[in-house]
């Protein structure tokens, strides 16, 4: 873990993620204040518990951990939002190129909706099939890096424990700090095992994906996405077919930037943009490559 510059007042110089953390978190005074009363309380409350008082302690932590829970499920859903994206606009910029191709080659609606509801289906099993496999391996990356630690951990704790502590210290605390805080957590062995790993690998063991879960996002987002550059060929006839499926895409493009940006709080408008620009180009980029083969390169083959 590289070591990072701090001021006087133990804040980071540097442009690190420290810096976000500290625009989320407010001023470092009004942050601590609060700190220092939720500690006291808590102190108390444990005070009352173990002079045999209330049971208000009892309800703090069972709700705590309540919380933490669903904070942890909430966090794993969204952590699949990369699938969904991925295969939403996937499914649209490929499934547009594809159609909108097919039917300036033939102008026949019949074979277009084929050639589309063909590229649908392939899609989703590649697109799923690719989600999973990519998503296994990176749990068994994963979980061989936890295995290696643990091995580690086992062969030579002292020097595991020493790196917790450098670790610790290079988060801003002091050697003495970061030493009391390891021998606290080294009464509970699975607590010190865990924090030695998730600091040295710099991930959460509870991030292990589940491969099936995002092969599954990832299919029916890409099959969702497909059915819109397609569904106007089924109710439309005549070379305006081709504006409205684009028109269509373009559109949910859009609705999906403005979606995306109820979970990461970015601006809907421009998050619409962005999502929008991007599949602009993509699309126009796939239309001119596959132009460019119907008319230069198959008639070469072709003939050739």
């Amino acid at each position: 873990m590289p070591d990072r510059k701090l001021d006087k007042n133990n804040e980071p110089t540097d442009n690190s993620d420290e810096s976000l953390l500290s625009q989320v978190r407010g001023t470092r005074k009004d942050v601590s204040a609060s700190i220092a009363r939720s500690l006291g309380n808590l102190k108390t409350s444990l005070e009352e518990r173990n002079s045999g008082g209330d049971d208000f302690i009892e309800t703090r932590i069972l709700e705590a951990r309540r919380d933490l829970s669903e904070s942890k499920t909430k966090i794993a859903s969204l952590a699949r939002i990369r699938e969904l994206i991925f295969g939403l606009q996937d499914g649209l910029i490929s499934t547009v190129v594809l159609v909108s191709s097919v039917y300036g080659a033939t102008s026949d609606n019949g074979l277009t909706i084929i050639a589309g509801l063909a590229g649908a289906l392939g899609g989703t099993v590649s697109m799923s099939a690719g989600s999973f496999l990519s998503s296994r391996a990176e749990k068994e990356v994963l979980e061989s890096q936890i295995n290696i630690e643990l091995t580690k951990f086992m062969e030579d704790p002292s020097k595991q424990i020493d790196q917790l502590v450098a670790a610790l210290t290079t988060d801003g605390l002091t050697e003495e700090e970061a030493f009391s805080i390891t021998e606290t957590m080294a009464k509970n062995e699975d607590v010190l095992i865990r924090t030695v790993i998730e600091k040295e690998l710099g991930l959460s063991l509870d991030e292990v994906s589940v491969p099936w879960k995002d092969a599954v996002v990832m299919g029916i987002s890409f099959l969702l996405g497909t059915a819109v550059p397609i569904l106007p060929y089924l109710m439309i006839n005549g070379p305006i077919v081709v504006a409205i499926s684009i028109a269509a895409t373009g559109l949910g493009l859009f609705a999906m930037g403005v979606g995306k940006s109820r979970f990461t709080k970015r601006n809907p408008i421009m998050s619409g943009i962005d999502i929008l620009s991007i599949g602009i180009l993509a699309a126009t980029a796939g239309y001119f490559f596959l132009g460019t083969f119907h008319d230069r390169i198959l008639p070469i083959i072709i003939g050739g």
